[in-house]
């Protein structure tokens, strides 16, 4: 089994969700049974990433050929299909917790994208291209700003991005930029104070608050 992604969900009756790369499904985990209980996504290739939101009850997931992205509704048992607009790998996703149907996915070449499934359509919302300049690795909503983004590359760039600042043709506002010293391949943050943490290709983990953030704690 190749897991890319593992996640819990509640507490321990609800379990994990488990995205496997080889056979292309992420599948629940029950705690209880000790066993997979339900298959919540299929895709036609390799997953490569994985969100979850349980305030929600929603499971997104992406693969890394071919830009398939799944938003699965957990409560009415249906899936958005979403469509990015590169084939290079995605290599993180995120699901808002304060908008009810947004993802925001990142990939290879440095491409950030917004959806909103509740949208016709599965092209996204929004496109950021001229953010990063090397692959994205992390990424997430703000915990209580849902148009406000927060990623990292490795570009050795943390970007917070106001998304609702953006129109066609205009650059997205950023309300903060942080440079590290490595490459970043790997992030998460926490609310009120946002505090910020992304993990190096050096095997470091910095931890920033966000309203100081010139240097790590």
């Amino acid at each position: 089994m190749n897991v890319t992604a593992v996640k819990h969900y509640g507490g321990t009756t609800e379990g994990l969700f488990v995205a496997n790369a080889t056979a292309k499904q992420v599948r629940r985990w029950d705690f209880v049974r000790k066993e997979y209980v339900a298959t919540c996504q299929t895709h036609e290739n390799a997953i490569s990433c994985m969100a979850v939101c349980a305030k929600k009850r929603l499971v997104a997931s992406a693969t890394a050929q071919g830009g398939e992205i799944g938003l699965f509704n957990l409560l009415h048992n249906t899936r958005s299909d979403l469509r990015s607009a590169t084939h290079k790998s995605i290599t993180c996703i995120d699901i808002s917790a304060g908008h009810r149907s947004q993802v925001s996915v990142g990939s290879e070449d440095g491409l950030l994208q917004l959806f909103d499934a509740s949208r016709s359509g599965n092209a996204p919302l929004r496109s950021f291209s001229h953010l990063h300049s090397a692959p994205l690795r992390g990424l997430a909503f703000h915990p209580s700003n849902s148009s406000t983004l927060i990623t990292a590359g490795l570009d050795k760039r943390v970007i917070v991005t106001d998304a609702s600042s953006y129109t066609t043709g205009s650059s997205p506002g950023r309300a903060l930029e942080i440079s590290a010293k490595s490459p970043l391949t790997c992030l998460s943050c926490t609310p009120d104070p946002v505090v910020i943490g992304v993990g190096t290709i050096d095997g470091d983990v910095l931890v920033y608050d966000a309203r100081m953030a010139a240097v790590p704690l």
